[in-house]
Order: C-alpha cells, then structure tokens, then sequence
C-alpha cells in the first residue's frame, strides 16, 4: 500500500543486513541486528529482523507526531525519508532505499513533505492498444528542485526512458506525463517518479505496471 512506509534491516556495520528484503516499495533500513528486546521470565535477549527495525521508524514517527500533531502519514514519511542517512551515495537504491533511520536528523527537519506516485498503480495491467496512461504525482518539498518521470523495462531497469519533460514546479495531485503504451512492447515496466533536491540528493517513487496487447479491460 502506497501509505506504508517500508522498513529494511541494518546491521552493525552499518549496512542492509542479510536477512532483510529489499525492492521497489522499501523506504529505508533501520537498525534491527542484534537489538536488546524483553523475553520470557522477566529477561532480556539479543533479536534480529525487520520487527526489530520497525519500531525504530515507530517512535521517529511518535517524535513527530509530538513536534507537530497535524502531519499526516504522507509527511511522516516524507521526513522519514528524506532525512535518512545515506549508505553508499546520495539517493534511493534498490537494495537500501533512502538509507538509515536518522531520528536526531528527522526531528530537526524544517517543512511538510509529501511525495507520491498515485497514478500508474502498481500491479496493474493496461493494454498497449488503449489511451495514454497519465503519470499523476505529488512531490511537495522545502528541498524541491525539479522531476523526471521514467520507465523502464523489468523491477530493476538497465536502462530509463525519460517520459515528457523535466518539471520544474512542485505538483500536488497533477497529472505530469503521458505515458504512449503503444511505444513499448509486452511486459513488465516500472514508472519511475525522481525528484531532485536542492541538497544534491534524489528521491523517488515507484509504479511496476504490465502492458499487454489483450489487457482484458485491466486498467
């Protein structure tokens, strides 16, 4: 769901940890190797996982909440996000999203943020020899510099084919591309919302999608 903000695992060197999952849909690691967590007894004990890293992310978001109780979850995580630390350069990456949980940074963040790809939807079908598919996104930040709309063939594109032209005003809810399905052949294709910020930083959202010649009405 487009609302939930996505959790990985990071270990003690401060990477994705090996049992983590990773993909399109994951928003950022936070720390869950090796965590002191209560147990049976009245005792404590070490535990791994994304259950462990959630509740980093959990009380981040109850910090905000008591900054300022008017953020909805679509600012909650915007903060979260941005103020992520990076891993091995600026910007979302597959394997480790925005980066680490940074608590101490989120809190100090300035300004509401709000980004999402709410049109294609993910897991949809929509037929090659039908309309325009329209690119509707919101990317709403103090840090916005301008977006590019994507596709790409595959969950993890080799290659991006820049959609219409760079947008350089912050769209709340606008359609801000067509996408021609008629110019791609049959398969699976993920639409890519990338935001670049004044800080130097990308973030994006993400739309895996299928285009098909006999889509069966999916739309």
């Amino acid at each position: 769901y487009e609302e939930v903000i996505s959790i990985g695992s990071s270990n003690s060197t401060g990477h994705k940890d090996g049992s983590s999952n990773y993909g399109s849909r994951l928003a950022l690691l936070a720390p869950g190797n090796g965590v002191l967590t209560t147990a049976l007894g009245s005792e404590y004990r070490k535990a791994s996982g994304t259950s462990m890293a959630t509740p980093h992310a959990v009380a981040t978001a109850a910090l905000l909440l008591g900054i300022d109780p008017k953020l909805t979850p679509a600012d909650l995580g915007g903060i979260i996000s941005l103020s992520a630390k990076n891993i091995d350069f600026a910007g979302w990456t597959y394997e480790n999203g925005f980066g680490i949980l940074s608590a101490a940074d989120a809190v100090n963040y300035v300004g509401k943020t709000n980004l999402a790809l709410h049109s294609p939807v993910s897991g949809n079908y929509y037929d090659r020899k039908g309309a325009a598919i329209p690119v509707v996104a919101t990317g709403v930040t103090p840090l916005f510099d301008s977006m590019e709309i994507m596709i790409g063939k595959g969950e993890e594109p080799n290659e991006w084919h820049v959609v219409g032209n760079r947008i350089t005003s912050q769209p709340k809810n606008d359609t801000v591309a067509l996408i021609n399905p008629a110019d791609y052949a049959n398969g699976e294709y993920s639409v890519r919302m990338l935001i670049y910020l004044k800080n130097s930083k990308t973030v994006e959202k993400r739309a895996l999608i299928v285009l098909d010649s006999v889509a069966d009405g999916f739309s």
